[in-house]
């Protein structure tokens, strides 16, 4: 691990969760730290689906069966239901 990877991957605790602090990129990129990649099974190429959840970001990996594409309509109709 890079010791830029290090500032980017803050293990924290607030109100008895386990957490990370990551920063976002130029390209608006996170990198999941390995602990949680490791946890979840994670690999290079998953996919991940991202919730809202009023003021709060999930993000769940995908079984293989629900990968399915979505276009930016039903896209844009799922985030103004939000």
């Amino acid at each position: 691990m890079s010791q830029h990877d290090l500032k980017l991957q803050i293990p924290l605790r607030i109100g008895g969760k386990m957490g990370w602090i990551v920063k976002m990129d130029e390209k608006g990129r996170i990198v999941i730290p390995r602990d949680v990649r490791d946890k979840f099974g994670l690999k290079k190429g998953d996919a991940l689906q991202l919730e809202i959840r009023g003021n709060e970001m999930m993000i769940t990996k995908l079984s293989t069966e629900a990968t399915g594409r979505v276009n930016e309509q039903e896209l844009n109709e799922f985030l103004s239901k939000q």
